[in-house]
């Protein structure tokens, strides 16, 4: 398999993937900048379905400002917090340079480069670089920085649950039958353990003939 392309990146909205149970879905919330003022909102999130780790939040940046524009862009998972309480997301330490310097996000496949810029932009090391490392990109390590930390996000801020992050149809399947493989062995011990006690003389067993 090709690991040096980025098309193990889809969006989860109209996936077969969903958040997993008990998480909250942020879509259309507002992002919120360090003082509280509104940059954009959530427009949907970009998630590795072969990793099945959410890598960046779809952004909508606030048309009011001209210095964004009207368009989407892409922030990395582990930049933000949750505060479910105003069903805000919190990037800390965003500033409008950075918003500026993002490429836009169009909704076709990411190339290596705008990823490389993506994670330049934050890093401070180029601004909106899209040269750096380019040739080396390797998505099995590309996003072994903390900025891509899905656990940074869901554990941080006034939310945190371990159990957070995307579920396939077929993941909650498996687990269903696991959980059902459980029942069966727990009631077989337990039938075991009465018919030993009814066959030790003490307990007449009424089922055994």
């Amino acid at each position: 398999m090709d690991n040096t392309r980025s098309n193990h990146l889809e969006e989860l909205r109209g996936s077969d993937y969903k958040i997993a149970e008990g998480a909250p879905d942020i879509q259309g919330w507002r992002i919120v900048d360090y003082t509280g003022e509104k940059v954009g909102k959530v427009r949907d999130m970009l998630f590795d379905k072969i990793a099945q780790k959410v890598r960046y939040i779809i952004t909508h940046l606030n048309d009011s400002d001209s210095a964004l524009g009207n368009r989407d862009v892409l922030i990395p998972i582990g930049k933000a917090q949750l505060n479910t309480s105003t069903e805000e997301v919190v990037i800390s330490d965003l500033t409008l340079a950075q918003l500026s310097n993002l490429p836009t996000y169009t909704g076709d496949e990411i190339t290596p480069e705008q990823e490389y810029a993506i994670r330049n932009t934050f890093l401070g090391t180029i601004a909106g670089g899209v040269t750096s490392g380019i040739a080396d990109y390797n998505r099995d390590t590309f996003y072994d920085n903390k900025d891509f930390d899905e656990d940074r996000f869901y554990n941080r801020g006034d939310y945190a649950d371990r159990t957070a992050g995307i579920n396939t149809t077929s993941d909650l399947k498996e687990t269903s039958n696991l959980d059902e493989d459980e029942d069966s062995d727990i009631t077989e011990d337990v039938r075991r353990r009465n018919d030993e006690l009814f066959d030790n003389g003490s307990i007449d067993n009424p089922n055994k003939v």
